[in-house]
């Protein structure tokens, strides 16, 4: 068992602890909404692209959504081949702004304006301690500097990104509309088609610096799994990548996104979740931490402060390594005014 798998497990305990005595103050809000956790692949080269977020099959009906979310990624990874290479130790936190507003009965806008810090961080000590209390491999974080920033992304005799002082940078906004399909007490499928705009900067790693459209359908079942108190939720879609500057000519012409994802209500007010969010190959360098295909699994929950405002917790893990970052943490608050 990897002692990123271990990590997980423990913090998510932790999360779910807190989350339970939460609950125990008072259950007299509404139910939290099936809606998945918005999960985000913060590995600095693969959080360029126009990647979409499971939001939920459900259009949003009245009144307007505010979001802002944090997710704190740790990464220490390398890999160097004649080509191409990457070195990657430091932390990768993007903060998003989000909106949503109903657009006529079955269909909604979306707005998400993320902000890309690459910075040294002040997760490694905590997590060498970890290692030391387990007796498991940290994978050879222990030899290197703590608390220390390095970005390097190399291909074919070029250095796209080169850093070791904190970089900082608006990174690529989102933009999106939304049509409800279906919607019924049980099921609700809806289809969503998204832009991302290059307002970043690939040689901060906070952009692409190309435009790249989304089309993505989402269903959730709140009937199928309700025997053992489950709701489902599934994505899945295509990626339509623009003109890049990050490695061109490795750069692939779509990818696939998917979701899988399960909800379990254990109050009115807190509602516990796992899942898998993956997509596929975005550049093909020969080294994996360039925009490979990843597979992420987090654990977390949502608790709804009332029926207006809520907040979501998780941690999310690297099932596939070195395509995302090592653990990301992840807080979401959201408000429907």
């Amino acid at each position: 068992m990897k002692v990123r798998a271990a990590a997980v497990s423990v913090a998510a305990s932790v999360a779910a602890l807190v989350l339970l005595q939460l609950a125990a103050a008072a259950d007299e809000h509404l139910a939290p909404e099936a809606a998945p956790l918005a999960v985000r692949n913060t590995l600095p080269a693969a959080q360029l692209y126009g990647l979409p977020r499971a939001l939920g099959a459900g259009m949003l009906r009245q009144g307007t959504e505010v979001t802002f979310g944090i997710d704190l990624g740790s990464n220490f990874t390398s890999d160097f081949e004649p080509d191409a290479g990457a070195f990657f130790d430091g932390e990768t936190t993007v903060f998003s702004l989000g909106f949503r507003a109903p657009l006529g009965r079955r269909m909604e806008w979306g707005l998400e304006i993320p902000y890309v810090l690459h910075s040294s961080g002040f997760l490694d000590g905590f997590l060498e301690t970890f290692h030391d209390v387990t007796g498991l491999s940290d994978g050879g974080r222990d030899q290197a500097p703590k608390n220390r920033l390095d970005y390097l992304v190399t291909y074919r005799g070029t250095d796209y990104a080169r850093f070791r002082k904190h970089k900082h940078h608006l990174g690529d906004v989102r933009g999106w509309l939304g049509f409800q399909l279906h919607q019924s007490a049980a099921r609700s499928l809806g289809v969503r088609a998204q832009v991302k705009l290059p307002t970043g900067r690939v040689k901060d790693l906070s952009g692409s610096d190309g435009t790249d459209g989304t089309l993505w359908l989402e269903y959730s079942d709140r009937a199928l799994l309700a025997s053992l108190g489950l709701s489902l939720s599934l994505m899945g879609g295509v990626v339509i990548l623009g003109d890049g500057d990050l490695a061109p000519d490795a750069q692939k012409d779509y990818a696939m996104v998917g979701h899988l994802g399960l909800q379990y209500a254990v109050t009115r007010r807190v509602t516990l979740m796992a899942q898998v969010d993956a997509h596929s190959q975005l550049l093909d360098t020969g080294v994996p931490q360039v925009a490979n295909g990843a597979v992420q699994g987090t654990l977390g929950g949502r608790w709804s402060i009332s029926p207006s405002y809520w907040m979501d917790l998780g941690v999310i893990e690297d099932l596939r390594p070195q395509t995302s970052s090592d653990v990301v943490f992840q807080i979401r608050m959201g408000a429907r005014i």
